[in-house]
């Protein structure tokens, strides 16, 4: 790395901040659910049903990730710290429980427990800056910034409905564009520990599909034949793990160390700006992708031997458009490169699954094999212009 960005702090995921994702893992089971049940609870309305989902997905998001950015540069091994994260943890399982009221009339709890565990977060960001002045220069201004969304949030959520959604819109554009006045500001980071804590996330919504998959399995008749379609549906949430982890995780730490996009001399803000766009920014589509196929196999595990339901094709191509078109730019920032595969399988696997007559398991056995051979020839590429070094 350039002389003029100081030396990486290795830090790795603690076992508090593991801690704190289980919660995060259960507002992605309220998430998906929702989504899944946006055509019963809002016929003829479903656009506007699966947009008030996607804004309270945005939202905890946004909040999952500035813990991300706090555990990278916070010492969490105190016992003050400690207990500020506990009982922020505490808060944020009080709003995921409240996401399915969330924007119901007169029920204010979700934003308030969302306001307060985001200023609460802003505030232990603020303990541990250390003597790194440029660092604790960032964090202040980007505090006086970041602090203004959940107020927004806080004061919306003791109005109806419509003006509520308009603000919490709002509120999301704020942070989004703090995030981005904040790009020239020398924030400390640690590349293991960013790129490992955005794996893990993945792996928790993953392991959602596999949840959404196996809860509406259990109620299922599994004779043979069902069984085959519910493997089916693991071999495509396979092929997904493989299609991130096989030589991802590696590259995107090292994108953090100007080993894809060099950085540019004396430019303070350049690791920031690399974190912010290919994890803050990048990873949420492929998060939400995730989110969105797991509607998908809950309708498959439900009628393992019928064609997806037009609900589910829907839900699963823009899972797939989200996931492969969301990773393809993140891939593009972090080294320049264009993943030429995924986005020539793309249109393939949306066709297939929009139009396939087949029972969904054979459909889902149908998109892992087109996901893989693309994988095949982009990692038999990827390994052409970066051969190991000995």
């Amino acid at each position: 790395m350039p002389p003029h960005h100081p030396p990486e702090e290795e830090r790795r995921t603690s076992f508090l901040e593991l801690f704190f994702d289980l919660v995060l893992v259960f507002a992605i089971t309220q998430l998906t659910s929702m989504l899944h049940d946006v055509p019963h609870h809002h016929p003829g309305h479903e656009l506007a049903g699966w947009a008030h989902t996607g804004l309270l997905a945005a939202m905890i998001w946004w909040l999952w990730s500035q813990f991300a950015w706090l555990g990278t540069s916070v010492g969490l091994n105190y016992r003050g710290p400690q207990a500020i994260m506990l009982s922020l943890t505490g808060l944020m399982l009080v709003a995921a429980v409240m996401l399915p009221v969330a924007l119901e009339a007169e029920i204010a709890l979700f934003g308030v427990a969302y306001a307060l565990v985001k200023l609460g977060a802003l505030g232990l960001y603020r303990l541990d800056t250390g003597n790194d002045r440029a660092h604790r220069a960032a964090v202040a201004d980007y505090i006086g910034k970041a602090a203004v969304a959940p107020l927004i949030v806080l004061v919306a959520s003791f109005l109806p409905p419509a003006p509520r959604i308009a603000l919490w819109t709002l509120a999301v554009a704020v942070e989004i564009g703090g995030a981005l006045l904040a790009g020239k500001s020398a924030f400390r980071i640690s590349a293991s520990h960013f790129a490992e804590r955005h794996a893990l996330v993945l792996i928790i919504v993953l392991g959602e599909a596999v949840v959404a998959l196996g809860s509406k399995a259990v109620a299922s008749e599994l004779d043979l034949p069902a069984i085959g379609a519910f493997l089916g549906a693991f071999v495509l949430i396979s092929a997904l793990w493989w299609s991130y982890f096989d030589w991802t995780f590696g590259a995107a730490e090292g994108w953090l160390r100007g080993h894809g996009r060099p950085f540019a001399p004396h430019d303070p803000g350049a690791v920031a700006r690399m974190a912010r766009d290919a994890f803050t920014f990048g990873h949420f589509p492929i998060v939400t992708g995730v989110i969105a196929m797991a509607v998908a196999f809950k309708d498959l595990a439900a009628a393992p031997l019928d064609p997806w339901h037009h609900e589910a094709q829907v839900a699963m191509a823009v899972g797939l458009v989200l996931y492969l078109g969301g990773f393809a730019a993140v891939v593009w920032r972090g080294n320049g490169h264009i993943l030429t595969e995924r986005l020539v399988v793309l249109p393939v696997m949306v066709a297939t699954t929009l139009y396939s007559p087949l029972p969904a398991g054979l459909t889902a056995i149908l998109l892992a094999v087109e996901l893989a051979v693309a994988m095949v020839l982009e990692v038999q590429r990827w390994r052409g212009l970066h051969p190991p070094k000995h």
